[in-house]
């Protein structure tokens, strides 16, 4: 929220504020979040993503999933860093640190918020995974996770009917980095 802008609504997981020249705009509870990706080098040295699938239930059924990053919300006071090594460890149960990123950068998540979605890609190559905890959730306990070939992300982020923007961004952005 800024300053002069008016509360419309507000509950415990969303707000919604119009600014002083009659813009609507939401936000969430925590309203900043992240976008993660992990690649790892295979043992026959080719690059394989980490695809979660998520439920979508406004969209779909719990049991069609749909493909996206790690992510997770921003709590207060939390620097968005943090909350990508928290999120892929609670996620994917892989522990990061900053010696794995290798790329990140920050976009809008939309014209009608503003939240500002920190993205992240981590080297994740020889370390170890564990079963993931999540955070208990029914959202979590259905989400899977895939490791995909590098020759194969294309294929999922423009061929199926629905992903979340954060991956073909994400991934794009990482692809064709200068």
């Amino acid at each position: 929220m800024n300053k002069g802008d008016k509360l419309l609504f507000l509950n415990k997981w969303v707000s919604m504020y119009q600014t002083p020249d009659g813009f609507v705009y939401s936000e969430r509870k925590n309203t900043n979040s992240v976008a993660v990706l992990c690649f790892r080098i295979n043992s026959n040295n080719q690059k394989e993503y980490l695809i979660r699938y998520q439920p979508l239930p406004v969209i779909k059924n719990n049991n069609e999933l749909y493909a996206c990053p790690i992510t997770g919300s921003c709590e207060v006071d939390e620097k968005p860093l943090d909350t990508a090594i928290k999120e892929v460890f609670e996620e994917a149960g892989i522990n990061v640190g900053l010696r794995h990123l290798v790329y990140s950068i920050d976009n809008v998540a939309s014209t009608q918020s503003s939240e500002i979605v920190h993205n992240y890609v981590f080297n994740v190559t020889g370390l170890n995974q564990e079963t993931p905890k999540n955070d208990g959730s029914l959202f979590e306990s259905i989400s899977q996770n895939k490791w995909v070939l590098e020759s194969e992300v294309e294929d999922i982020i423009f061929g199926d009917k629905l992903v979340l923007n954060s991956l073909l961004s994400l991934y794009l952005s990482f692809k064709h980095q200068k």
